[in-house]
């Protein structure tokens, strides 16, 4: 295809399925710091420190209390920081999103409530998922992942020169040529081009997961084991009673828990290896509240590597948690600078095309 033909199908793409990935940065740089930022937007999520945090269990019963019998709570999700709350997702039949509720975990005292919609963090991270739409959008996602990697490809064959490649670098650096836009477009986009790209595909890997199969025909490791499911009837105090069977250290380190739900009945507990933090490896259980028993494990420690190359290096990576802060730094300017390009685009594309069309009394408009 020639770099005319090329130029076109980057032009036009860009303008439409752009759109689509301009919200996704948007969305992404709104929740990349969501973490530090909440507690400062939302203030019911911040608690002052306490000398100990209390039981899990208390918190849940807390919680339930403060909702009352119609009311489902289906998630308890813990915090790194000491002074974030920790957050308590609820189903109201009533409403159609999930509520959520923020506890004090070290006086067991409710600080706030809100409606998931209300918490545009909440929001945006769902939108950024996919759409709102659920699995089809998280498809419609990674298959915006592709679209934006052949931008990247595209773009950076368009602008290449056959001749003078660093003399055409050096002018669009030092700002010499004229044309604003073109000066943003391309200067970003060659500039931001490779961590724009690995966004790209570690956005893609993340909803297709096609590292899985690779790595274990590599590693020679069994098929990845499903989380267990299991119909049943829910009930509240048995699935709380049920986590006394958490040891000292998996309370120590509780990332989250699930209650029991219309898909599935079994309770489910994730926690660190080390910590909080779930990159540093995790562990999980499925407890099953009738019998009280544990029915199923996992640990990334001993599991076939393979199983884990998603969760603890391509969905990281993609969110800029794998190299911490810079990286969660770098994940900002990336998306920022992804809104300049598409923003640049649209800008140029409706400067030359001024600059193309003919001026009414030159087309004889007006004699007309």
């Amino acid at each position: 295809m020639s770099k005319k033909k090329l130029y076109k199908v980057h032009k036009i793409a860009g303008l439409t399925l752009g759109f689509f990935i301009f919200l996704l940065a948007l969305s992404g740089v709104f929740i990349t710091f969501r973490a530090e930022i909440m507690p400062m937007v939302y203030p019911e999520f911040h608690v002052t420190p306490g000398l100990k945090e209390l039981p899990v269990e208390t918190l849940l019963f807390n919680s339930k209390e403060h909702l009352g019998d119609t009311k489902l709570i289906t998630n308890l999700y813990t915090a790194e920081d000491k002074e974030s709350a920790y957050l308590v997702l609820f189903k109201d039949p009533e409403a159609a999103l999930p509520g959520i509720l923020a506890i004090n975990p070290y006086t067991g005292k409710i600080t706030g409530e809100m409606a998931a919609w209300q918490n545009a963090f909440a929001v945006m991270l769902f939108f950024h998922a996919n759409f709102f739409l659920g699995k089809f959008g998280g498809y419609l996602v990674g298959l915006l992942g592709v679209v934006l990697m052949f931008f990247v490809i595209s773009g950076v064959y368009i602008w290449l020169p056959k001749h003078g490649t660093s003399a055409k670098l050096k002018r669009l650096l030092t700002f010499k040529s004229k044309n604003q836009p073109q000066n943003i477009h391309h200067g970003i986009g060659l500039v931001l081009g490779l961590p724009i790209f690995i966004s790209a595909i570690t956005g893609f890997l993340t909803i297709f997961d096609l590292l899985y199969p690779v790595g274990k025909m590599i590693n020679k490791d069994p098929a990845y084991v499903e989380e267990l499911v299991k119909q049943g009837t829910c009930n509240f105090r048995r699935e709380v009673q049920a986590l006394n069977i958490l040891s000292e250290k998996q309370r120590e380190n509780l990332i989250s828990i699930h209650l029991c739900g219309k898909k599935n009945s079994l309770v489910k507990a994730t926690y660190g290896l080390h910590d909080r933090h779930f990159l540093l490896g995790y562990g999980r259980i499925l407890i099953d509240a009738e019998t009280n028993e544990i029915v199923q494990t996992f640990n990334s420690a001993t599991d076939p590597k393979s199983w884990n190359i998603k969760r603890l290096i391509v969905f990281p990576i993609h969110s800029g948690e794998y190299f911490g802060t810079p990286g969660r730094v770098i994940n900002l300017i990336t998306g920022l600078g992804l809104m300049a390009v598409f923003c640049s685009g649209v800008w140029l594309s409706v400067k030359r095309r001024r600059k193309l069309s003919p001026t009414l009394e030159e087309s004889g408009t007006l004699e007309n």
